[in-house]
């Protein structure tokens, strides 16, 4: 994910909007990266600092921590497509957008429910929340399933650390995977599937 400040789009963890202010959206964006980099270091300075001092460094000025890295122009390789999300023109040279990495597909053999139920109709779209801990996984499941109805489409639920999907979803257009996909072939997956949430990977 982007953690380089732009001004072409919000840092993706941050929920700024320029709405009734004087700022402009252009401006909303590129603060929204300062904000996620003060808060991230609120959380890690004291840690990263501890460990600095077991390896005889100094620590890092809380002025300093949240910036270092655009400051000292530390060169930054993000590895998804460009085509997704084109390198925005105000990255310096340090920053680049190279692709998606791959490694050899290992053999993948999916497990019998999960062959059985991609075989039975037509490409599924995927859901999964990853590490993501939702507060009413109960309400987000019903959600879900209201979703995959309206579209008229199939899914795969991957329940993730919320247990989304509870003991059973109760519809034959939904397959819950215990595991998420984790354990699967993404490029084999990636072929399976027509939408892919991306947040277990």
């Amino acid at each position: 994910m982007p953690w380089t400040s732009t001004r072409e789009f919000c840092h993706p963890l941050a929920n700024l909007r320029a709405n009734g202010s004087d700022m402009s959206a252009s401006a909303a964006n590129y603060v929204s990266y300062s904000l996620v980099e003060w808060m991230t270091w609120q959380g890690l300075g004291d840690i990263i600092n501890a460990w600095r001092g077991t390896i005889d460094l100094e620590p890092i000025p809380f002025s300093e921590g949240p910036c270092l890295t655009e400051t000292l122009r530390v060169p930054v390789t993000y590895c998804w497509s460009p085509a997704l999300v084109p390198k925005p023109s105000d990255w310096p040279e340090n920053i680049d957008v190279c692709g998606f990495f791959f490694r050899e597909a290992p053999d993948y053999k999916p497990e019998a429910a999960l062959a059985k139920f991609l075989s039975s109709g037509p490409p599924p779209v995927y859901i999964g929340f990853g590490s993501i801990v939702i507060d009413d996984p109960e309400k987000l499941t019903a959600t879900i399933l209201e979703a995959v109805r309206t579209a008229g489409t199939r899914a795969i639920v991957s329940r993730g650390w919320s247990n989304l999907g509870g003991d059973s979803p109760g519809d034959e257009n939904v397959i819950v995977l215990m595991s998420g996909c984790f354990s699967m072939s993404l490029r084999w997956f990636i072929m399976e599937v027509l939408v892919l949430r991306l947040a277990d990977w």
